[in-house]
């Protein structure tokens, strides 16, 4: 396997030149040694590669080399023959069976390409339809709230992802708002997030007034069903409509940062007061508590944002995205967001994304 890799990795042209400079070789070695020495199983192993790595022409052009070295030892190298059509019929036989030899390997070649080619389209389409689904389970609609402008977005960078936000109606006047990004990326993260997101509904059909209560059980369930394998970064916070006030629980997730617009340093962060999910059994989580005011940015992301990364390896970071927040404050929380995401492709530029990107944005009116 190691040696297929690097074989595909190396330039075609360079695969010929080898195969072709193993023939010549050959060929020198079955002239000089005479008919005490044959050596035509070892011309297998350069048409082989040949025909394998670069094509069927190619192989067949190396069949030909081999051939002239063939002639050239049947007729210069050795006795003559009883009759004289023997030394062409034995390099036109070997010539044959040669290039139905590379027409076999160019068929078997074909074949597992053909049935890689409909694995890898049956694996599309289901990580497709895993992608649809997950979709639905991002919030659909906002729930009506009066005092706040908000909005989120979560970016998959595979397609799937581990990446979660959501937005629960608790009761009359509360919200609660949640960030999570599950350790690792695809299709079992994305697993975790979607048992995550159905624990998360049903608890805070429940308890979803205590964030402290709730993240707890959230870790008791996800050791108990997971085995402490995995873990999650989680935002957790309950919005008070009418007070503007928000509790919150940041179980080991990115501070969020709230921008404040009477504040003398602009923007306060949220920082961990808790574990991360996933891990620690008997972990305790602390509720904390910040007032909000009219003009107030709110914004959770997980680190798919701040450590995005450029052609040059350099990272986006969180300072670059307070800058981008400060300078475009006065945009409503669509506007924020899509701003956001733009100056993120820009710094990017053509470099992949190499994590999923999740942002909450909260503006109070």
């Amino acid at each position: 396997m190691g040696l297929t890799i690097f074989l595909r990795s190396q330039p075609r042209p360079l695969i010929f030149a080898f195969g072709l400079a193993l023939v010549l070789f050959l060929g020198l070695a079955d002239y000089v040694t005479g008919p005490e020495l044959f050596f035509l199983e070892f011309y297998l192993v350069p048409v082989f590669l040949v025909a394998w790595f670069v094509g069927e022409s190619a192989a067949l052009f190396l069949t030909v080399a081999s051939a002239i070295s063939w002639f050239v030892d049947e007729v210069v190298g050795r006795s003559p023959y009883s009759k004289p059509a023997i030394p062409y019929w034995n390099v036109a036989f070997k010539f044959l069976v040669f290039a139905f030899f590379i027409h076999l390997v160019t068929i078997f070649k074909d074949a597992l390409e053909r049935e890689k080619q409909a694995e890898q389209e049956r694996i599309h389409r289901e990580i497709e339809i895993a992608r649809q689904v997950q979709e639905t389970l991002l919030p659909q609609t906002l729930p009506p709230m009066n005092t706040i402008d908000y909005c989120g977005i979560c970016r998959p960078a595979f397609g799937i992802g581990g990446d979660y936000y959501d937005f629960l109606p608790i009761d009359c006047g509360r919200l609660g708002i949640a960030v999570g990004d599950v350790s690792g990326k695809g299709i079992s993260s994305a697993l975790l997030m979607a048992s995550l997101q159905g624990i998360l509904h049903s608890k805070t059909a429940t308890d979803g007034v205590h964030a402290s209560r709730l993240i707890g059980e959230l870790n008791r369930l996800m050791i108990s069903s997971g085995g402490g394998s995995r873990y999650v970064t989680f935002f957790y916070g309950i919005y008070d409509d009418a007070a503007k006030c928000l509790k919150y629980v940041n179980a080991g997730h990115n501070p969020p940062l709230v921008f404040r617009r009477n504040s003398t340093n602009g923007v306060t962060k949220l920082m961990p007061n808790g574990t991360v999910i996933g891990l620690i059994p008997d972990a305790v989580y602390t509720e904390s508590q910040i007032q909000l005011q009219s003009g107030d940015i709110f914004v959770c992301y997980t680190d798919g944002i701040s450590e995005a990364m450029d052609v040059k390896d350099q990272e986006f970071t969180e300072d670059r995205l307070i800058e981008v927040i400060q300078k475009h404050c006065s945009q409503s929380a669509n506007q924020l967001r899509d701003t956001i995401l733009k100056e993120l492709e820009v710094f990017c530029g053509k470099a992949s994304q190499r994590d999923d990107q999740t942002l909450v944005i909260l503006r109070v009116l």
